[in-house]
């Protein structure tokens, strides 16, 4: 009984598998370039997502009662003419960064939250809160992107809320 003869490889085996990496090499290049777009718009859209909550929120839970028990006490009472701007900014950063952006640590962590009360744009007589949150992508990413291709340096999201009812 005869042994089976080992097979020679073909040239054309060879260029098979140098094809193959080629090929694969540019399909996981694709894939990963697909997840970190995707990681980025997920990113976006957490943050506009949470500036519009925090702004909502003043404003549902924004009554004299609920926001220096939920946030800060020590900002002080509402008054009677309207709501304590340090109570409700402290209030809505509070919001932003135990609710919103906790998902990932980097993003508590770099991220900056800046909520602000100011007179309305289209109306000097009523007050106004813009919640606006900025995170440094080009500095601290949190899926590395290959190549450094078309990413953006920050992501901004920011949301206005009217505060008080004209008369």
């Amino acid at each position: 009984m005869s042994s089976p003869r080992p097979r020679r490889a073909t040239p054309d085996r060879g260029a098979v598998i140098l094809e193959f990496a080629i090929v694969a090499a540019l399909f996981m290049t694709l894939l990963w370039g697909i997840i970190a777009y995707g990681v980025i718009f997920a990113v976006q859209q957490n943050m506009t997502h949470g500036a519009s909550e925090a702004a909502r929120a003043t404003i549902t839970q924004g009554e004299p009662n609920r926001i220096p028990d939920a946030c800060c006490p020590a900002y002080g009472v509402i008054d009677d003419n309207g709501a304590d701007t340090l109570a409700i900014e402290a209030f809505a950063m509070n919001l932003v960064t135990t609710d919103q952006l906790d998902w990932h640590p980097d993003l508590v962590a770099n991220a900056t939250v800046t909520v602000d009360v100011h007179e309305c744009d289209y109306d000097l007589a009523l007050d106004c809160l813009t919640v606006e949150i900025t995170y440094p992508w080009a500095t601290a990413p949190i899926v590395p992107v290959l190549f450094d291709v078309a990413v953006p340096d920050t992501l901004e999201a920011s949301a206005t809320v009217q505060l008080s009812q004209g008369s």
